[in-house]
Formats: structure tokens, sequence, C-alpha cells
């Protein structure tokens, strides 16, 4: 008897690394689900799962997602390879691995991307990225958590890789890709280092979020923009630097579906004040869902607590 593929997934989520590789070679059915579950979020995978063998796994994940970029990439790629084994341009796949992609961090695919196409040009590097970010984003997405932060990444990645190289490549392609409009509204998750201009226009796409990180949030307007937008957001992390009255405004517009609310407050000279304070923790405090609050204060003040 074959199991239903829901239940079968559902049981393969439940197993680990060498298990999943396993059950690859049982028959066609078990490929499928193991395939679907190694490739949801592979890069990030070998980055906390680093060993001897982590080099060889990055460019044996990069090899396969760059050989289905479209020809017209594949084909620069090989121009700038003129003197180099261009071998991993040319790999036969069973799969269409990229579709199986769940979760993407950028700062992590191209810093993957700079160590497989070592002595290679930022502006290769950076091709290189877009055009895979926007294989990535496609109508036949199934990508729900898109991550644009490197805060979280210091004690992961050891790279050379230039911070000025890492950008927000979506603002080139909202207006004239409508693959990836469509990708982003679907999102369920999305973290990064506020870029201008980029959240008001994700705020008109991406409405179904439940889950939002936003790093030294300058850009308050797209902040309250995004926010504002979404109809069940349950976790979110913000670290902003101005505006206050106005973000604390629209968070507590949105409190009752909370569960997990993080803010942080980072410029030493805003003054809060215990009224506006008072006014936030009781009606984050009041939301029948909230599990976890922190909240930090210029000069060193922190407020946290559980909510249950």
């Amino acid at each position: 008897m074959t199991l239903p593929p829901e239940i079968l997934q559902a049981i393969f989520e439940e197993l680990d690394e060498p298990s999943l590789y396993s059950s690859v070679l049982v028959n066609w059915d078990w490929c499928q689900s193991a395939i679907s579950i190694l490739w949801a979020n592979p890069l990030e995978f070998a980055y906390n799962n680093r060993n001897q063998v982590y080099y060889n796994k990055i460019a044996s994940i990069l090899s396969t997602y760059i050989s289905l970029l479209p020809n017209e990439s594949r084909l620069k790629l090989i121009e700038v390879y003129i003197a180099r084994p261009a071998d991993f341009l040319n790999i036969s796949l069973m799969f269409n691995y990229s579709k199986f992609l769940q979760k993407l961090n950028y700062i992590l695919l191209q810093d993957s991307v700079e160590k497989v196409l070592d002595g290679i040009e930022n502006d290769i590097i950076k091709f290189v990225s877009e055009e895979l970010l926007k294989m990535f984003l496609n109508q036949d997405s199934n990508l729900r958590s898109l991550d644009f932060s490197y805060q979280k990444l210091s004690g992961i990645i050891i790279s050379h890789l230039d911070k000025r190289i890492i950008d927000f490549p979506l603002e080139i392609y909202l207006g004239n890709l409508p693959s990836i409009i469509t990708a982003l509204s679907r999102l369920l998750k999305f973290s990064c280092t506020t870029p201008s201009r980029f959240l008001s226009s994700l705020a008109a796409i991406t409405l179904e979020l439940q889950s939002l990180n936003i790093y030294d949030g300058e850009d308050s307007h797209g902040i309250i923009n995004l926010i504002n937008a979404q109809k069940n957001l349950k976790e979110i992390d913000i670290h902003i630097c101005r505006d206050i009255p106005r973000i604390f405004s629209v968070l507590s517009n949105k409190s009752k579906t909370f569960q997990k609310f993080s803010l942080s407050v980072h410029n030493a000279y805003i003054s809060i004040g215990l009224p506006l304070l008072s006014d936030c923790l009781e009606i984050l405090c009041n939301s029948s869902d909230l599990e976890e609050l922190t909240l930090i204060f210029p000069r060193g003040e922190l407020a946290q607590a559980q909510c249950t």
C-alpha cells in the first residue's frame, strides 16, 4: 500500500539528513518527498552544519542551481570561465531543484557564490546572485521565507564578501517582472536590513506575512506601510531609531494577532516617555495570543516579560 503524498511528506519532515538520503534510494515516491525536504533550505543547512566537506557541499548546491539558469545567463558565465573548468555549467539533472526552495537568505547566497567563484570580480558575483534570485522568484516558486539581513549570520559566515555588494536587487525587478510580484505575494516571512524605498513597494504586494524582522530601521515610513498591510502578523522583531510614537501606534493596531513581539530602539538620544511605554505594554499584554515580549530602549533600559 502506498501512503498519500501528504502523509509521506509529514513523516519525512521528521527525519534527519542521513535518513532522508537513504529514503531517496527506496522508490520514486520516497525520492521525490525526500528531495523536496533536502532542497527546501540547503545553503543555510550547510552553513549550520559545517564540517570538513562544507565547501564541497556548497559547491555542489551552487553548481546545481547555476545549471538551471536560463541559457543566456549560463553563456555569460561560460565566457567568464573561458580559461577555467566549466563542468558545473553542464549538469544533467533529475529535478528542477530550484522549485523546492522554501527559505532563502540572500546574504548566504551571495557568500556561497563568492566562495565557489573564487577570484571572480564583484560584478560577476552580483550578476550570478541576482540571476539565481530571479530564478527562485518565479511563478512556480514555493519560496515562503526571504531574508536580506546579515545580523544573525555574524557567527556563521567567515567570508571576504565585500558588504558593499550586498544590495537589494528586488527594487530593480519589482516594476517589470510579474512573476516576482506573484512570488512575493506568497511570502510568510521576511527579514531585511532596511533598503530605501523597498519596504513600501513590498507593502503593496506582500499581505500575508506571519513573521517580520527589520534591522536598522531608518525607513520608518516603509516599516509602517508594511506592518499596516499585513492581515495575520504573528511574530515581529524590529530595530528602529526614529518615528517611535507612529510605529508604536501601528504596532498596537496589529497587536491582536501577535504571538512574539520584540522591539529595540537604538538611538541613545531618543526619550521614549513613560506614558507611551505604558500604553504600549498595556495594549500588547492584553493580546490573548502573546507569548513572548521583549522591549529594549536607549541607555541600557530593558523591559522583558513573559505573557501567558
